[in-house]
This record gives C-alpha cells, structure tokens and sequence, in this order.
C-alpha cells in the first residue's frame, strides 16, 4: 500500500492572517469567515493600527483595503513589509485602477483583487499566500 505524502495546493494549516479595512461591516464579515476557516485573525481599521499590530509579532498575510483614510495603499504596503519582509500582502479595493495596481506591486503586494467577492474565492487567495510564504521555493516564479 503506497502513501502520499505530497499537500494539496490550498490545504494549508492555520495561518495568521491581519485585515485591515475601514468599513467595518466587511471587516467583521471577512475575519469571522476565515477564523472559521481556522486562521488567527486580527483586524484593524486604518494603516496606523495595522502597523502597531505588526511590530507585535510576525503575520503571516495581510488583507488591506487599498482606500483607508490615514495611509495610501502603496505607503502601507512600503511600510509594512518594512516591519515584515516577508509577509504576503494582499490588496483589494472597490474598483480597478491599473495605474494604482502598479504602484501597489511596485512596492512589494502580492496581489490586487477588486472587491466583493465571494468568500470562498477569497479564501483561495488567502490559503495561496500563506503557502506561497511558507514555501517560498514552491512558488510560481521562484
């Protein structure tokens, strides 16, 4: 009898996981669903809480609004893989502006996703991260 030992794409254990957003119905929304997914969730509601919560400890992902009133999305960006090199940090906003989009890998996002979306699709992105910083050297690209 023969066992695999190899992990499915997006199973991937818990992970931490900081949404920072300023409208807080999606907040609340977004990190209830992914703590029953079973990640350590953590939230805040603007880039200057968000960045006291990193130099507390390591997070693994960050989900960011790129909109929040205190900081533009590629600052916070910039800022927080300052604190933490190599967390995923991913963004997403109400509407698409590729020139924002730009900007937003330029200083060092992972990934930009309009929003809504469904939850399991965020889910994906999410569990995609935490792999993908888990196991840098299994990456696409690596």
């Amino acid at each position: 009898m023969e066992t695999s030992t190899a992990r499915p794409l997006l199973d991937c254990s818990r992970g931490s996981v900081l949404i920072v957003d300023d409208e807080l119905s999606l907040l609340e929304a977004v990190a209830r669903y992914l703590g029953r997914q079973g990640y350590d969730v953590q939230t805040a509601s603007n880039a200057t809480d968000a960045l006291a919560i990193l130099a507390e400890g390591p997070v693994e992902v960050m989900l960011c609004d790129v909109g929040l009133p205190d900081m533009e999305g590629p600052d916070l960006v910039e800022a927080a893989r300052a604190v933490v090199p190599d967390m995923r940090v991913l963004m997403f906003s109400g509407w698409h502006d590729q020139r924002v989009a730009d900007r937003l890998f330029a200083a060092g996002a992972a990934a930009y996703v309009t929003k809504p979306m469904p939850l399991r699709e965020l889910y994906d992105i999410v569990a995609k991260a935490v792999l993908e910083r888990r196991n840098p050297f299994d990456s696409p690209g690596s």
